[in-house]
Protein backbone atom coordinates (compact mmCIF):
# COMPACT_ATOMS: atom_id res chain seq x y z
CA UNK A 1 0.00 0.00 0.00
CA UNK A 2 1.00 3.81 -0.72
CA UNK A 3 -0.06 7.37 0.70
CA UNK A 4 -1.09 9.90 -1.51
CA UNK A 5 -1.42 13.60 -0.54
CA UNK A 6 -3.94 15.42 0.49
CA UNK A 7 -7.49 16.05 -1.00
CA UNK A 8 -10.48 18.03 0.28
CA UNK A 9 -8.81 17.33 3.72
CA UNK A 10 -8.24 13.72 3.74
CA UNK A 11 -5.16 11.57 3.43
CA UNK A 12 -5.76 8.90 0.58
CA UNK A 13 -4.49 5.43 0.24
CA UNK A 14 -3.76 3.94 -3.41
CA UNK A 15 -3.47 0.29 -3.18
CA UNK A 16 -0.84 -1.02 -6.52
CA UNK A 17 -4.46 -2.10 -7.95
CA UNK A 18 -5.28 1.68 -7.95
CA UNK A 19 -8.30 1.31 -5.48
CA UNK A 20 -8.58 4.94 -3.58
CA UNK A 21 -9.68 4.96 -0.03
CA UNK A 22 -9.73 7.87 2.82
CA UNK A 23 -7.79 6.88 5.08
CA UNK A 24 -8.16 9.79 7.58
CA UNK A 25 -10.60 13.22 7.03
CA UNK A 26 -10.15 15.73 9.52
CA UNK A 27 -12.19 19.24 9.08
CA UNK A 28 -11.15 22.47 10.97
CA UNK A 29 -7.39 21.85 10.38
CA UNK A 30 -5.60 23.03 7.42
CA UNK A 31 -3.33 19.23 6.84
CA UNK A 32 -0.16 20.38 5.18
CA UNK A 33 1.90 17.71 4.52
CA UNK A 34 2.37 13.79 6.31
CA UNK A 35 4.67 11.37 6.78
CA UNK A 36 4.99 7.73 7.61
CA UNK A 37 7.24 6.70 10.63
CA UNK A 38 9.05 3.80 10.87
CA UNK A 39 6.96 1.96 12.78
CA UNK A 40 3.73 2.52 9.84
CA UNK A 41 2.44 5.43 12.20
CA UNK A 42 0.82 8.55 10.51
CA UNK A 43 1.77 11.98 11.72
CA UNK A 44 0.13 14.92 10.09
CA UNK A 45 1.39 18.79 10.15
CA UNK A 46 -1.20 21.28 10.34
CA UNK A 47 -0.76 25.41 9.33
CA UNK A 48 -3.89 25.63 12.25
CA UNK A 49 -1.14 24.28 14.72
CA UNK A 50 -2.24 20.74 15.33
CA UNK A 51 0.53 17.76 15.04
CA UNK A 52 -1.77 14.72 14.49
CA UNK A 53 -0.52 11.00 14.62
CA UNK A 54 -2.29 8.34 13.66
CA UNK A 55 -2.54 4.29 13.12
CA UNK A 56 -1.82 2.94 9.62
CA UNK A 57 -5.06 2.32 9.00
CA UNK A 58 -5.96 5.88 10.19
CA UNK A 59 -7.69 4.62 13.84
CA UNK A 60 -7.03 6.07 16.91
CA UNK A 61 -5.78 9.99 15.54
CA UNK A 62 -5.11 11.91 18.17
CA UNK A 63 -2.89 15.56 18.67
CA UNK A 64 0.57 15.67 20.22
CA UNK A 65 0.69 18.87 22.25
CA UNK A 66 4.30 19.34 23.28
CA UNK A 67 6.17 22.06 22.34
CA UNK A 68 9.19 24.13 23.11
CA UNK A 69 7.80 27.56 24.41
CA UNK A 70 4.81 27.72 22.35
CA UNK A 71 6.47 26.59 19.29
CA UNK A 72 6.23 25.39 16.97
CA UNK A 73 3.09 27.26 15.90
CA UNK A 74 2.38 26.67 12.05
CA UNK A 75 3.11 23.39 11.09
CA UNK A 76 4.17 22.88 7.19
CA UNK A 77 7.05 19.70 6.75
CA UNK A 78 7.55 17.09 8.55
CA UNK A 79 11.05 14.37 8.09
CA UNK A 80 12.12 11.38 10.17
CA UNK A 81 15.88 10.29 10.92
CA UNK A 82 16.60 6.48 11.19
CA UNK A 83 15.77 6.53 14.87
CA UNK A 84 12.62 8.12 15.06
CA UNK A 85 13.31 11.60 15.88
CA UNK A 86 10.63 14.02 14.29
CA UNK A 87 11.77 17.10 12.62
CA UNK A 88 9.40 19.57 11.82
CA UNK A 89 9.02 23.43 10.01
CA UNK A 90 7.81 26.13 11.63
CA UNK A 91 6.14 28.68 8.69
CA UNK A 92 6.09 31.82 10.50
CA UNK A 93 8.19 35.17 10.72
CA UNK A 94 8.57 37.17 7.60
CA UNK A 95 11.59 39.81 5.76
CA UNK A 96 12.62 41.15 8.69
CA UNK A 97 11.22 39.60 11.34
CA UNK A 98 12.82 35.94 11.29
CA UNK A 99 10.90 34.44 13.95
CA UNK A 100 10.63 30.79 13.21
CA UNK A 101 12.47 27.85 12.91
CA UNK A 102 13.18 24.15 12.58
CA UNK A 103 11.83 22.03 15.96
CA UNK A 104 12.73 18.03 16.54
CA UNK A 105 11.17 15.58 18.86
CA UNK A 106 11.82 13.00 20.25
CA UNK A 107 10.38 9.41 19.05
CA UNK A 108 7.69 9.79 21.92
CA UNK A 109 7.39 13.41 21.13
CA UNK A 110 7.31 13.80 24.53
CA UNK A 111 10.22 16.34 24.38
CA UNK A 112 10.79 19.09 21.79
CA UNK A 113 13.89 20.93 21.16
CA UNK A 114 14.49 24.10 18.99
CA UNK A 115 17.07 23.05 16.54
CA UNK A 116 17.66 26.31 14.23
CA UNK A 117 15.96 29.37 15.41
CA UNK A 118 15.74 32.70 13.56
CA UNK A 119 14.21 31.46 9.64
CA UNK A 120 11.47 33.20 7.71
CA UNK A 121 8.84 30.55 6.93
CA UNK A 122 10.75 27.63 7.02
CA UNK A 123 8.38 25.21 4.43
CA UNK A 124 10.06 22.23 3.07
CA UNK A 125 12.59 19.79 5.26
CA UNK A 126 14.39 16.79 4.29
CA UNK A 127 17.70 14.58 5.18
CA UNK A 128 20.92 14.05 3.38
CA UNK A 129 20.82 10.59 2.37
CA UNK A 130 23.48 10.04 4.74
CA UNK A 131 21.51 12.26 7.61
CA UNK A 132 24.30 13.96 8.55
CA UNK A 133 22.16 17.37 7.55
CA UNK A 134 19.29 18.44 6.69
CA UNK A 135 17.34 20.61 3.63
CA UNK A 136 15.10 23.36 4.54
CA UNK A 137 13.25 25.78 2.46
CA UNK A 138 12.23 29.40 3.54
CA UNK A 139 9.57 30.56 1.24
CA UNK A 140 9.51 34.07 1.49
CA UNK A 141 13.07 34.29 1.96
CA UNK A 142 13.58 32.34 -1.31
CA UNK A 143 16.69 30.57 0.25
CA UNK A 144 17.50 27.23 0.64
CA UNK A 145 19.14 26.22 3.66
CA UNK A 146 21.70 23.61 4.22
CA UNK A 147 22.17 23.02 7.83
CA UNK A 148 25.38 20.57 8.93
CA UNK A 149 24.13 18.35 12.25
CA UNK A 150 26.30 17.45 15.04
CA UNK A 151 26.21 13.76 15.18
CA UNK A 152 23.67 13.36 17.78
CA UNK A 153 21.57 15.28 15.40
CA UNK A 154 20.28 17.71 18.50
CA UNK A 155 22.10 20.79 17.57
CA UNK A 156 23.41 22.67 14.36
CA UNK A 157 26.87 22.71 13.38
CA UNK A 158 26.88 24.78 10.47
CA UNK A 159 24.24 26.79 8.40
CA UNK A 160 24.40 28.38 5.01
CA UNK A 161 22.05 29.74 2.21
CA UNK A 162 22.82 27.41 -0.64
CA UNK A 163 20.55 28.51 -2.88
CA UNK A 164 18.64 32.04 -3.25
CA UNK A 165 15.23 31.77 -5.58
CA UNK A 166 14.18 34.69 -7.53
CA UNK A 167 10.40 35.43 -8.31
CA UNK A 168 7.73 36.03 -5.76
CA UNK A 169 7.83 33.32 -3.63
CA UNK A 170 10.65 30.51 -2.83
CA UNK A 171 10.86 26.63 -2.24
CA UNK A 172 7.92 24.81 -0.88
CA UNK A 173 8.30 21.13 0.09
CA UNK A 174 11.90 19.05 -0.33
CA UNK A 175 12.24 15.45 -1.10
CA UNK A 176 16.02 13.49 -1.53
CA UNK A 177 16.56 10.65 -2.92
Amino acid sequence: RSMAGRVDRSILRITPGKEITAVISQHGVRMCDHAIHKDGRIFIVCLTGELLVANPDGSDLRSITTRWKGKPERLSDLTFDFNGNLYVTDFTGYSGNPTAGVYRASPDCRSVEQLMPNLTTPNGIAFTPDETSLWVSCSLANEIFHLTLHENRKSVQKAAVLYRLSGPAGGDGIRVD
